[in-house]
């Protein structure tokens, strides 16, 4: 089962943010167990109650209506659920609302990239200050309506729910320019933020033919095309190792593999940031172009 991240203002409620297939049916658990196993309990839509009501006895499926990226909140305190997409109401997904846009509602959509992980890409300006933000406007009042998060910088700028006072705006202290923002709650416990520059990204390793290995600042630079897409044309060894890196040296923002070592042409294989092996260039050597889709987490190489 999914984690949900609990929100500590309204006792009893968790929430988590997921592409659901609709003509699927979900249900929620304490846990990775079924009952009877001790301890263990599911809950669902109460058949004798209005949709949205929630119990543990007797209880059907929650069906899924229709496919999208949803915010789930579960409400075990008042017995209540609620499915809300942003093709809805607004409401679902994660946005991001600051300076970069003049801080008008509704807040700028971000690319779903996985449960709890979002993206986005935008020109921002040094010391502009934002949130990231799940609705269309400010009322937060009630765990069914529009939730936000701030910074905490009295412990060490963590990212929290923002209740509306006493924690700070998001700040970008780079240069002016395109920047990435990506938010990640996969560790519900631990909400994390990235915040870095996107105003390059180089193709680095043993498997470009007339190119130093491993040296990023001497490393061929791709272009941009938009909405998170990188794409470059150029000679590939076979069967070495390449990687992605937003900068001319080490320790800059990076991208390893998620496919299980996939050499594989003309398919987009997983990609990832967390730490990983190096991409395996093709079984055969020739020219090849590349193209790293940030929003969607693939690379493909044809």
């Amino acid at each position: 089962s999914t984690r949900m991240i609990e929100d500590p203002r309204f006792p009893g409620t968790y929430f988590s943010y997921i592409n659901l297939t609709g003509g699927n049916d979900i249900k929620f658990v304490n846990g990775q167990n079924w009952p009877p196993f001790p301890g263990a309990i599911d809950w669902g839509q109460d058949p004798g109650a209005p949709a949205g009501t929630i119990t543990d006895v007797n209880e059907n499926n929650i069906p899924v209506a229709a496919t999208g990226v949803y915010r789930i909140t579960f409400d075990l305190t008042n017995k209540k659920f609620y499915l809300q997409t942003a093709v809805s109401n607004g409401i679902g997904g994660m946005g991001m609302i600051g300076n970069f846009q003049g801080w008008s509602q509704p807040a700028t959509k971000m690319s779903y990239i996985g449960v709890n992980k979002f993206i986005l890409f935008a020109d921002m300006n040094t010391n502009d200050e934002f949130k990231f933000h799940d609705g269309n406007d400010w009322n937060n009042s009630a765990n069914n309506l529009n939730r936000w998060f701030a910074v905490d910088n009295t412990m060490g700028g963590q990212m929290v729910i923002d209740p509306g006072s006493g924690y700070d705006n998001f700040k970008w202290t780079g240069s002016n320019g395109r920047t990435r923002a990506i938010w990640n709650g996969s560790n519900t416990t631990s909400l994390q933020y990235i915040l870095n520059p996107a105003t390059e990204m180089r193709v680095v390793g043993d498997g470009m033919t007339g190119v130093p290995v491993w040296n990023p600042g001497l490393s061929p630079q791709m272009t941009y095309a938009g909405n998170g897409i990188w794409t470059i044309t150029l000679p590939l060894e076979a069967n070495k190792e390449i990687k992605f890196l937003a900068g001319n040296d080490w320790g800059a923002f990076d991208y390893e593999d998620n496919s299980g070592q996939s050499q594989a042409t003309g398919v987009p294989r997983a990609i990832k940031w967390e730490g990983g092996d190096n991409f395996k260039t093709p079984a055969t050597a020739g020219t090849y172009t590349i193209t790293l889709n940030e929003s969607l987490q693939t690379l493909t190489i044809n």
